[in-house]
């Protein structure tokens, strides 16, 4: 699969050294060290970002969100986490 651009991911390292990613569609942080220590481990361009940024990131997820029709928006929260099962 390709995109027509850059894909958007916001993560944090906590403070116990583990990688928190924002996951727009649930709107909260969730810990994900397999998908950035890959992102870490490969030459994806990433960029640090200050607060200011990731709220600004956050905010405009949110906004997205907020957008989605409601009954589309349980689906689409639904498979992801469906999908997160398989990944366990």
């Amino acid at each position: 699969m390709t995109a027509d651009r850059p894909v958007e991911c916001l993560f944090r390292v906590t403070c116990d050294g583990t990688y928190e990613r924002y996951v727009p569609i649930l709107d909260e942080w969730e810990v994900d060290n397999e998908f950035v220590s890959v992102l870490l481990e490969t030459e994806t361009d990433f960029r640090l970002v200050d607060e200011f940024d990731a709220n600004t990131f956050i905010e405009s997820a949110q906004l997205r969100k907020a957008a989605i029709n409601p009954c589309s928006l349980q689906f689409r929260q639904m498979m992801y986490l469906h999908s997160r099962k398989r990944d366990i």
